[in-house]
């Protein structure tokens, strides 16, 4: 959605990173500027794979989604950085 890209940051060769919170329970309680960019990135680093993929379905996305938990970020940031560097957008989703 190009309504929501910052102007200065439209002109970088690296990629972007977004991490996106949503409330655990209802899956209506997301914000339309959230689900907007799920539907932009390229992949979805998720906290609960299951419960992300969930969501993405609710909402009729498709994305790659990768597992990405306090026991895998250390082994995911070398592909996280990679992705970045490569000019793609992710996702870091969380769970507040």
């Amino acid at each position: 959605s190009d309504f929501m890209i910052q102007k200065s940051y439209s002109e970088s060769e690296y990629g972007k990173l977004y991490l996106i919170p949503t409330p655990i329970g209802n899956l209506d309680d997301i914000t339309y500027r959230a689900i907007n960019t799920l539907r932009d990135v390229d992949v979805v680093f998720a906290e609960d794979t299951r419960v992300t993929i969930n969501l993405l379905k609710h909402f009729d996305i498709s994305k790659k989604v990768e597992s990405c938990h306090k026991y895998t970020e250390m082994k995911n940031k070398d592909k996280i950085i990679n992705i970045l560097t490569t000019g793609f957008f992710t996702t870091i989703y969380r769970m507040v």
